[in-house]
């Protein structure tokens, strides 16, 4: 359930980051369509000076677009890289979880492997069959 939870998150802030992007490149365009009429009205006034000028906005407009798409791709990596590592914790902690269940239900019959139930008798330190028994058989004779 926390897996779905976490990949639910994930695809959110990806159609997110997705949103952002478009919105910011129709801006772009905007400003570059408004820059282009302009130019146009401008060299019909016939004031070459201004087009320089003009050609200049839309160069540095251009380097702002690249700049924004490369920061975008770099946040979306990083995103990616966070939910790749919060995803194999989360597989960690449970693979652990599992091999500590494995270890505390299973009878130490001397060697403290999980050998399963039958293995030995009852553990005590003598008498009856048993084996001596690893600490935990040891402890609850004594107790």
């Amino acid at each position: 359930m926390e897996v779905v939870m976490l990949v639910l998150k994930v695809m959110a802030m990806v159609i997110v980051v997705m949103v952002v992007i478009v919105m910011e490149v129709v801006i772009v365009v905007l400003k570059v369509m408004a820059m282009v009429i302009g130019v146009v009205v401008i060299v019909m006034m016939g004031k070459m000076v201004m087009v320089v000028v003009v050609m200049m906005m839309m160069m540095i407009m251009m380097m702002k677009m690249v700049m924004v798409i490369v920061m975008v791709m770099v946040v979306m990596i990083k995103v990616i890289v966070v939910v790749i590592m919060m995803v194999m914790e989360v597989m960690v902690v449970k693979g652990a979880m599992v091999v500590v269940m494995e270890v505390v239900r299973g009878h130490s019959c001397g060697d403290g492997g999980n050998v399963g139930v039958g293995a030995c008798d009852d553990g005590y330190a003598s008498g009856n069959g048993g084996d001596g028994g690893g600490y935990l058989s040891w402890l609850w004779w004594w107790w």
